[in-house]
């Protein structure tokens, strides 16, 4: 059971019948969108909120549907939520083929990323395990990628047009900025050369 919010902290104990059966026949949860919760109520004046229930599969199952998720949705004449499972989900954006960029091996971040993906614990065959760690590492370092803006193509272009800015002002004053622009341009330059060699 995971907790979102209040509500009484049960024994260990009592999840041993449940876990017995997950464990037992190698069931693996299915991936959620949206919120976490699946049941809500109140309790002394206080609003809980938890995911009680929970859409589960064999292995068989998972790799022939590896990009099923589950949806919960709400209902108003329960307090329990629907579980909704699309095998075929509509992918928001056609992804383009993963590409190791070279210039984040000189990243130090890169290993705390790559560490932090690759130690998830995983269900399932020693395979399917392999293959969601490996698709756990691709997709935190595009996360990561997009996020410390290591795109050196679009940085070149607006340190030209910078410079340009610069260049168009009173020379003798921006002349430090200039130098500034010019020195970032060259490292840019230098990493997108690393990048297509």
């Amino acid at each position: 059971m995971e907790r979102s919010g209040g509500g009484r902290q049960r024994p260990e104990w009592s999840f041993a019948d449940s876990r017995g059966l997950v464990n037992g026949n190698n069931l693996i949860d299915i991936e959620y969108e949206d919120k976490p919760w699946t049941w809500g109520s109140h309790w002394d004046g206080q609003e809980i909120r938890q995911r009680l229930d929970r859409a589960l599969a064999n292995q068989e199952w998972a790799q022939t549907f590896e990009i099923a998720k589950c949806t919960h949705i709400e209902k108003e004449a329960s307090d329990h939520s629907l579980l909704m499972i699309d095998t075929m989900p509509k992918r928001r954006k056609e992804g383009r083929r993963f590409y190791f960029d070279k210039r984040w091996a000189q990243n130090q971040q890169v290993e705390e990323v790559i560490s932090g993906a690759w130690d998830k614990p995983q269900q399932g065959s020693k395979m399917f395990s392999l293959a969601r760690k490996i698709k756990n590492c691709k997709t935190s370092l595009i996360d990561w990628s997009k996020a410390s803006k290591t795109n050196f193509g679009k940085e070149i272009k607006a340190l030209k047009q910078q410079i340009m800015e610069a260049k168009n002002g009173k020379y003798e004053k921006n002349k430090g900025i200039i130098a500034e622009l010019r020195l970032k341009l060259s490292q840019a330059y230098k990493q997108e050369e690393i990048y297509w060699a």
